[in-house]
């Protein structure tokens, strides 16, 4: 009665073990000291206290605190390449709340905040309005059908990718960064289908 599509999953068949650990760790809030490797390929060990396991976008990150960050961080469990529980317990601070953390956000990625004003035509005109409910977004037609989208979010890297996997039907207003961000990419995929 009810069936479920993922989007491009990744496959856990082999951290198991690692899987095991984090859960057993965030269920009785002890510490964990890990290897994780960043996408660039470099290992920083990281002392962790894993406070939520999140399924985002068909993957499973672990969200908590590191020793090497003020804030609290997501990290993609099939990057943790070591893990070890060590004796210490920890406490979530009181003003922990995962949702507070995505909430001004556009994903689970954040950055700096700035406003986006976007610019939508033909499909995008009809479908993002219903699927976008953040908080800050305001949406309004033009006289030509275009929806204007305006948001304050904190980051817009994710937000740039989802732009891009609309094409044409999304123009980028502001902020100018992300809009030469954006223009950069299409101007890039155009050169590689130009020759053909």
């Amino acid at each position: 009665r009810f069936f479920y599509v993922p989007f491009a999953p990744k496959d856990y068949r082999d951290h198991d073990e690692v899987l095991d650990v984090l859960f057993q760790a965030v269920l009785r809030r002890r510490t964990v000291r890990l290897a994780y490797r960043k996408p660039s390929g470099r290992r920083n060990w990281h002392s962790f206290h894993p406070f939520t396991m999140v399924l985002y976008r068909d993957a499973i990150y672990i969200l908590g605190a590191s020793d090497r960050h003020a804030q609290p961080i997501y990290l993609a469990v099939d990057r943790i390449e070591e893990l070890e529980v060590t004796g210490e317990k920890f406490r979530i601070p009181k003003d922990y709340d995962p949702e507070k953390m995505t909430r001004d956000g556009f994903g689970i990625w954040s950055g700096k905040e700035c406003e986006v004003a976007l610019r939508l035509s033909g499909r995008a005109a009809e479908q993002v309005p219903e699927r976008l409910h953040q908080r800050t977004v305001r949406l309004s037609t033009t006289q030509g059908g275009d929806v204007l989208l305006k948001a304050k979010l904190r980051g817009w890297q994710e937000l740039a990718w989802w732009i891009l996997s609309w094409g044409r039907d999304i123009e980028v207003l502001s902020p100018p960064d992300l809009r030469r961000y954006v223009a950069e990419e299409h101007q890039a995929a155009a050169r590689l289908y130009g020759g053909d």
